[in-house]
């Protein structure tokens, strides 16, 4: 029985060896675990402080290109207006144009015709002083006559 007992006391020491053991290896497992899972946790913080500072950076630029958008809108419709005024100068000048092209077609018709009126005019000038010539020779014949007609008696 004294056997027995010791080889009995012997195991139940084996036993809680054994089990302090397998108690010191959970332990460290769940150290290694808190830590890992403290080292998760500290990750992610890291991580979501960065996916919190992108998010207002990429809201930020969203609105630096709202406003860009909003200026260049606005830009465009002033080019728009610019166009339109552009285009219509372009139609009041091409009727401009083709007015100052009537005037001038006038004018060279206008001066066609001062042209034949003015040789009109040379030519009735010519004809004059030649019918002037014959009056001042038939006024000279005449007074002649009336002359010899005078002393004649």
């Amino acid at each position: 029985a004294v056997v027995s007992t010791q080889s009995t006391g012997m195991d139940n020491v084996l036993y809680l060896y054994k089990s302090l053991d397998l108690l010191r290896e959970a332990v460290e497992a769940w150290e290694t675990g808190h830590k890992g899972r403290e080292r998760v946790d500290s990750e992610r913080r890291k991580m979501e402080k960065v996916v919190a500072e992108q998010a207002e950076e990429l809201q930020s630029m969203k609105q630096r290109v709202e406003s860009q958008k909003a200026i260049m809108q606005k830009q465009s419709v002033k080019m728009d207006r610019m166009i339109e005024e552009r285009v219509e100068s372009s139609a009041v000048l091409t009727d401009i144009l083709s007015k100052v092209e009537e005037v001038q077609q006038r004018n060279e018709t206008l001066e066609v015709t001062c042209e034949r009126t003015k040789s009109l005019l040379d030519k009735n000038t010519e004809e004059v002083e030649m019918y002037r010539e014959q009056v001042a020779m038939y006024d000279e014949v005449l007074h002649t006559v009336k002359t010899k007609m005078v002393a004649a008696g």
